[in-house]
């Protein structure tokens, strides 16, 4: 719950929830759940638990998309369980996408801790990928890059979440690959895999990441044929 008593409205009871979870991981599927607040994201781990304790551990690759504030308590439980932490660095108010002060409109200062929090679910040993949220914020990859690798400061008891430069990549390509079962076909650029390559304007290892937004793609290869470059 939010401040001043503001939380989402229930679209399932939790039993119906967790009986869809177990239903569906009994099937094979792999499940993506919308969370935002902590209490959502509580319940969404409470699913996949209860999935895990009815039909075994198997390699199921759930995962949470935003996660945007976590209970401290639930985010070991990310990595325990398996799941994977889909995130948007570009939705932070520290992004620079949206005004940092309205995040005060909505957090709590005790769920300051868990906001946002990526590389804290780093660190324990949770997947964590990256995504825009397009349409939410422009589908351009280097806003989300610069959000994650040089974040706003926001001073006070705001944890620095500040990801490496490799870090970042991997959570946009490797391990996206492996989030979507396709580690063996795509993510890297190995001999075999899918040619799907953005070539840019700049080496990212020697660029400011304060201004990784003036970083261009110059050409685009899908699968092996170029379909993009720039001033063509």
């Amino acid at each position: 719950m939010g401040r001043n008593g503001n939380c989402g409205d229930e679209v399932f009871t939790q039993e119906h929830f967790v009986a869809a979870c177990v239903e569906a991981d009994r099937l094979g599927f792999q499940i993506a759940v919308h969370a935002i607040g902590d209490a959502a994201v509580r319940r969404t781990i409470d699913a996949y638990e209860a999935a895990q304790k009815a039909n075994g551990k198997r390699d199921s690759r759930h995962r949470i998309e935003h996660i945007e504030v976590i209970h401290p308590d639930d985010i070991p439980r990310l990595a325990d369980l398996g799941i994977v932490a889909s995130l948007q660095p570009g939705h932070a108010p520290r992004g620079h996408v949206f005004p940092p002060s309205g995040v005060g409109d909505y957090i709590r200062p005790e769920q300051i801790e868990g906001a946002y929090a990526w590389q804290t679910i780093r660190d324990t040993g949770a997947r964590v990928i990256f995504s825009t949220d397009w349409p939410v914020i422009p589908v351009d990859v280097m806003s989300t890059l610069k959000a994650a690798t040089a974040p706003l400061d926001l001073g006070g008891d705001w944890p620095d979440q500040t990801q490496t430069l490799q870090d970042t990549l991997a959570s946009y390509t490797l391990d996206n690959a492996w989030a979507e079962f396709a580690e063996d076909t795509r993510g890297r650029l190995k001999e075999g895999m899918d040619a799907d390559i953005a070539v840019l304007s700049h080496d990212l290892t020697r660029w400011p990441a304060e201004t990784i937004t003036d970083v261009d793609a110059i050409t685009a290869i899908m699968d092996g044929q170029i379909t993009f470059q720039r001033g063509h």
